[in-house]
């Protein structure tokens, strides 16, 4: 069986061995800790990244009476969220990025992984500042359908 757990290690990955800590010099991480927000303790480098991890379709590996070894499809919807400075700029980095993630192949502990583009690349200004400049927040939505045995 896969886990969101198992969805969010094999991204952050692929993040890495893509380099895009080169793109992303704040990162990925889950969950929304910004810089700019009242009381952060730390301050994020910009731009970063954002992940979340979210059952999607109904699986199929349930199903009653499923043998060991059956094959079986999980789906998942994973949001990435990039945040920076400059629409220009931010919007590069969602390039690039999807670059990397949209329709790949990943082999994944049970199973490989697909994931398939569901977002516009979806690009808005955020309310605040950091250091001066107005923030861009990019959003990219992914399908992963994982196949493995059971």
């Amino acid at each position: 069986m896969i886990f969101n757990s198992d969805i969010s290690a094999a991204v952050y990955s692929k993040w890495a061995s893509a380099g895009l800590d080169s793109t992303c010099p704040g990162g990925i991480r889950s969950g929304r800790r910004s810089p700019w927000q009242q009381g952060a303790t730390t301050e994020i480098q910009m731009p970063f990244a954002c992940l979340t991890v979210k059952k999607g379709k109904d699986s199929d590996w349930y199903t009653e009476g499923r043998a060991v070894g059956a094959r079986y499809n999980a789906y998942y919807l994973v949001t990435i969220e990039i945040y920076g400075t400059g629409e220009l700029t931010t919007g590069n980095n969602i390039k690039a990025i999807a670059t990397t993630f949209c329709d790949q192949n990943w082999i994944i502990t049970g199973g490989t992984l697909q994931a398939a583009d569901l977002s516009d690349w979806d690009l808005t200004q955020e309310p605040g500042e950091y250091q001066g400049d107005d923030i861009w927040r990019g959003k990219l939505v992914y399908e992963v359908t994982v196949t493995g045995s059971l």
